[in-house]
């Protein structure tokens, strides 16, 4: 073990090996030099030579990469005692000739331990991103600058609304690759209710209440002495008047001069009654448009959708997406917001690299190659 790591360290100074150090690579060039120069860039070589170096050898990665290297640079001057021959770069280790890499491929060469010839392009970019795969074990990973990353959660939020738009039914959006990343409460989250649809609300329910078989006289007086105090008082004075008027009928022919003030009185009630209901309608509308400015509030009062931890979920989210139930198309007039959705996703960007870019395995990582930072993630 030491004198291999000597041997490395010597090697990469350009410095003259031990004998000792010379029979170690004699012995694992001899070994190996039936592969070559046939089979030197068949990755399963590679994976030959790297396993033995591993179970032969404590070498990490690195040092494993790098007497990969120098075994294949240079086995035949190895066998032949050709040391000044010998190759001393050993970020080579294949013919640049016939096998050209870019600098994508030899950071991740770098980064992930193995040849940059073994990185092959992938069919299909990762977004903004070169994508490429390993010969090795057929990963993929994708690789690319600052701009490259944030060109690519761009494309992201535009697939992930694609299509979409504040006329979209919720249907639509719970079918998206939005729903599929960011989940139901996301999009609860997002959810209103168009000013329109808000004022055939309030109006439906409003009429509703002051429907004859919902709300009688006793409603009528009890809610306009809140709303109206000084309606409410009128009216109960001309109830205390025509109540007084009731008991002075004696059954004589003064009875007709009572009765008809009684019928003015009762006319007056009348049209007070009917001041009152207006005045009541327009404040049970204004009360029912304010519980929509939190439409999320006014769709869990009403049972449409549940709280869940500090999330927020579907009464049945299935029949929401296919909305073939009757109690789902009650709900086809709320509209989810998509340039609230935009803004967020743009905004907190950087936050979700990890849980849009990295959603292989949520990790990010960076290298830094020529004064710049490269983002690698991987994607299969």
């Amino acid at each position: 073990m030491l004198k291999i790591l000597h041997l490395l360290k010597e090697q990469e100074e350009s410095k003259p090996l031990k004998r000792s150090e010379v029979k170690i690579l004699k012995h694992l060039a001899k070994k190996f030099i039936h592969y070559f120069p046939e089979e030197k860039n068949d990755v399963k070589v590679f994976e030959t030579i790297r396993y033995y170096l591993k179970e032969t050898f404590a070498l990490n990665p690195q040092q494993i990469l790098s007497l990969y290297y120098l075994l294949i640079n240079n086995i035949e001057y190895i066998i032949d005692n050709e040391s000044e021959s010998w190759v001393k770069d050993p970020i080579i280790g294949y013919d640049a000739d016939e096998h050209y890499t870019g600098d994508d491929e030899d950071i991740l060469g770098k980064f992930l331990n193995i040849p940059p010839n073994f990185i092959g392009d992938s069919d299909y970019p990762y977004y903004a991103m070169d994508q490429y795969y390993l010969e090795t074990n057929g990963n993929h990973y994708a690789i690319g600058t600052y701009e490259q990353v944030k060109h690519s959660l761009n494309m992201l939020v535009d697939n992930m609304i694609y299509g979409l738009s504040n006329q979209s039914p919720v249907s639509d959006w719970l079918n998206s690759e939005l729903y599929h990343i960011h989940g139901e409460s996301y999009i609860i989250e997002h959810m209103f209710i168009p000013k329109e649809i808000q004022r055939e609300i309030a109006d439906e329910t409003a009429n509703r209440i002051m429907e004859e078989d919902y709300i009688d006289e006793e409603d009528i007086l009890r809610q306009i002495e809140h709303y109206r105090p000084d309606i409410g008082n009128e009216w109960a004075n001309l109830e205390e008047e025509k109540y007084e008027l009731e008991r002075q009928l004696v059954g004589d022919e003064d009875d007709d001069v009572i009765h008809s003030k009684i019928t003015d009185v009762e006319k007056e009630i009348e049209k007070l009654g009917k001041q009152a209901k207006e005045i009541i309608h327009e404040e049970e509308y204004d009360i029912t448009l304010e519980s929509m400015s939190n439409p999320l509030d006014f769709l869990w009062e009403h049972g449409y959708i549940n709280r869940v931890g500090n999330g927020w979920e579907m009464e049945d989210t299935r029949a929401f997406k296919s909305m073939d139930s009757e109690r789902v198309k009650i709900l086809d007039w709320v509209r989810v917001d998509i340039d609230a959705i935009k803004k967020d996703l743009n905004v907190r960007s950087d936050f979700y690299r990890l849980s849009d870019l990295a959603r292989y395995d949520g990790e990010e990582h960076q290298v830094e190659h020529n004064g710049e930072t490269y983002y690698i993630y991987k994607t299969e």
